[in-house]
């Protein structure tokens, strides 16, 4: 056996996930099995050796798909989880909420694009931990994007008081960031629902590996989109890919983060 295949089998990381949960052959008709056995795998695999969890402490959470989710709560409406008092002991601990599943939010029907495209399927995964925990970057990068709510749109939304509308506030703050891999190919990652900052990263700021870059904003507010607190993140193939929740189709431009991280349930 050649050394460069020694080599790769002494260091490869294998998911525990049995299921990619972002590119089951179920989830996605347009993309053809050989190109995601391939190509995303040898993906995931650089970003393995690359990239760190954005938050430095989500090691020791433990990870619930939506399936497990509905197990636990009966339920995968996310108004009766957040509001239950199983979720609030769950958040003192911290979570990280997979994705890739469809979700009931706000205890209506699965939202459309149109009459054959659903746009209920959340891509990315949620941190689910307190306000102010502090995030950090994945890898070396250039900020590309950034959005700001900015405080008097904050303060707006935070008077309606018991009247907020889950989801009304998008990422809230966000942040996206681009990396390059040596072969110069591109990936990118987002963060969502962060606190307001008092000195905002701007374009074209350069961002270091495990550099923090903000903390998750405040509960039931117009920063977590009136949700509990919450970190959003995405790992993304293409740049315009930053919707929150979108159709099956949209996976493809996805890589599920918690098969990077490897993370354990």
């Amino acid at each position: 056996m050649p050394f460069k295949r020694i080599f790769e089998q002494l260091f490869k990381r294998p998911s525990p996930l049995k299921k990619n949960i972002f590119t089951g052959a179920s989830q996605i008709e347009s993309v053809s099995k050989e190109d995601l056995e391939i190509d995303d795998r040898k993906l995931i695999e650089m970003l393995r050796h690359l990239c760190e969890e954005p938050i430095t402490d989500a090691k020791n959470m433990p990870v619930y798909l939506f399936k497990d989710v509905w197990k636990r709560f009966k339920t995968t409406d996310l108004r009766v989880i957040t509001e239950s008092e199983v979720y609030k002991k769950m958040l003192e601990k911290g979570f990280v909420l997979g994705s890739g599943e469809e979700r009931i939010y706000y205890g209506e029907k699965a939202g459309q694009f149109s009459e054959t495209e659903r746009a209920n399927i959340h891509l990315g995964v949620d941190y689910m931990v307190k306000e102010g925990i502090k995030v950090s970057a994945v890898a070396d990068g250039e900020v590309i994007e950034v959005e700001n709510i900015g405080k008097e749109k904050q303060e707006l939304f935070e008077s309606y008081g018991q009247g907020l509308y889950r989801g009304e506030g998008g990422y809230g703050n966000m942040i996206l960031l681009e990396h390059k891999l040596g072969s110069g190919k591109a990936f990118y990652s987002l963060y969502g629902h962060l606190g307001s900052p008092e000195n905002p990263l701007k374009v074209g700021d350069k961002i270091k590996k495990g550099e923090v870059i903000g903390a998750v904003g405040k509960s039931f507010s117009l920063e977590n989109g009136g949700w509990p607190s919450h970190l959003h993140f995405n790992i993304l193939k293409e740049k315009d890919a930053i919707a929150g929740y979108g159709a099956k189709e949209e996976i493809k431009k996805m890589i599920d983060p918690l098969e990077v991280f490897n993370q354990k349930k």
